[in-house]
This record gives C-alpha cells, structure tokens and sequence, in this order.
C-alpha cells in the first residue's frame, strides 16, 4: 500500500423532510443539512461509501476499523512482531482527537502528528530515529492534494534551534477519478533540491464501496 502514512469520526445526516401545513408563500422553506465528510475517509483522500481502500477497511459510516491485520485504533500502545518470513513488522498505534481527527501515529522509535483545517490534513510534523520532519499540504478546489512540502533536520540540530530545511516537494497529477470522486491514479513527482535525484512515478489503489 502506498504511503501508509497515516489524516476519523463520521456523522452522516440524513435530510429533514419538510411539508407545507398551509399556503403561508412567505415561509422560508427549511434548509437541508449538509452530509458531513467522514474524518478518516478523508485523511485517506476519500468520499463516500467507501468499504476498502487497498488494505483499509472502513464500516458504513466512514470509520476506519482495519489498517491491514489490525485495528490501530484499539491498541494500547506500539508493538512489533516476526511475520512469517522472518522479518520484524512494526504495529503502530493511531490516536484520534475531540473532534474525532486522526491526531497521531504512534511508533516504537518515532511519532507523527497532524493539523486539520477545513476538514483536511494541512500539515503533519513528529520525530524518526534521530531525525524530525514537518510536511505542508496543498489541495486543489476539488479537494486533491495537488503538492507536499516536506522538511528535514537532525534532532540535535533542531534542539539547538536550527532552521528545518525542505527536504523534498512531491507534486500529483490526477490521470484517473472514478464515479465517487476518489482518485484510482495519479502521476508523482518528486524532487530534492538538494541534489539531481528526481523521481517520477504513478501511483494507483483499488477502492471497493458499500452497496
């Protein structure tokens, strides 16, 4: 799955059925709620019924219940275990909000957290091995995430209060929507100011919806 990185509480509202009980033509006619978005549906860049998303799973109102073969959401904190091919795989344990946001993951050597405005995922920082990272995210008037800001520095460094330097920008180009509005294939491009590394590629996922 590609970048498992990560962006929830859904309320669906249902519209409230009005009818006229006399011909009073100045009543202003009731307006009807807005559907909310699901939090975790949208910290995946998704809408809808969604069911699955490659290896995440959500139930019917938008709640990610599944990351995989577990639930992030239910532990009580990181573990790791041998799979089957002998190789140690890391369970990270995922926090949500007041608001009902995905607020944290949580990792044995590192931790990242998010900032939400408008309903989207608008900035994320934490700390890996050594290192801490911050990313900036920019969406398109349709809600795509159109470029991430990515910064990098050493932990000591930024103890010291030494600036965060960019670390890389990742532009995405949307080639294929399906009938929901959710992505199925974007193009990547990824570039290091530092260096002549440049990395262009698609990226696709498999998206099954409830009935």
């Amino acid at each position: 799955m590609n970048n498992i990185k990560v962006w929830m509480l859904a309320c669906l509202m249902l519209p409230l059925a009005f009818s006229a009980c006399n011909n009073n033509s100045n009543k202003e006619p009731k307006e009807e709620p807005k559907k909310e978005i699901s939090h975790d549906l949208a910290y995946w860049e998704l809408k809808g019924p969604v069911k699955t998303c490659d290896e995440v799973e959500f139930d019917s109102v938008g709640r990610m219940i599944r990351l995989g073969d577990y639930n992030p959401f239910v532990i009580n904190e990181p573990y790791r275990e041998v799979d089957e091919e002998g190789y140690m795989e890391e369970f990270s344990q995922w926090q949500r909000n007041e608001a009902g946001e995905i607020s944290a993951i949580v990792g044995i050597e590192g931790m990242s957290m998010f900032t939400w405005k408008d309903g989207k995922v608008v900035h994320s920082e934490g700390y890996q091995e050594g290192s801490v990272y911050a990313a900036d995210y920019e969406y398109d008037a349709k809600g795509h995430l159109v470029k991430l800001t990515e910064y990098l520095a050493d932990e000591l460094e930024a103890e010291k209060g030494g600036e965060m330097p960019m670390w890389a920008t990742t532009q995405y180009n949307y080639l294929d929507i399906d009938n929901h509005g959710n992505w199925i294939r974007r193009q990547v491009t990824r570039t290091y100011p530092d260096s002549d590394i440049f990395e262009d590629y698609e990226e696709t996922r498999e998206i099954t919806y409830f009935k």
